[in-house]
């Protein structure tokens, strides 16, 4: 079967039939279980992030280049 012809492949392919808005969850963290201070530690990753100027336009380095 060559791709595209009803297969989902690599190349970027998504099913977006069934999307819907986030629901978003202001106790989820309160709820999260780790062990020892990985939620903090998890906070403090994700506060970092938040506070960052720094741009992200990919996650993928170099790609395309």
């Amino acid at each position: 079967m060559r791709p595209g012809a009803g297969e989902l492949t690599r190349a970027g392919r998504f099913l977006i039939d069934n999307l819907s808005d986030i629901e978003w969850n202001d106790k989820a963290f309160e709820n999260l279980v780790l062990p020892g201070g990985e939620k903090e530690l998890a906070w403090e990753f994700v506060e970092s992030k938040a506070n960052s100027e720094e741009v992200i336009d990919d996650f993928v380095p170099e790609k395309g280049e």
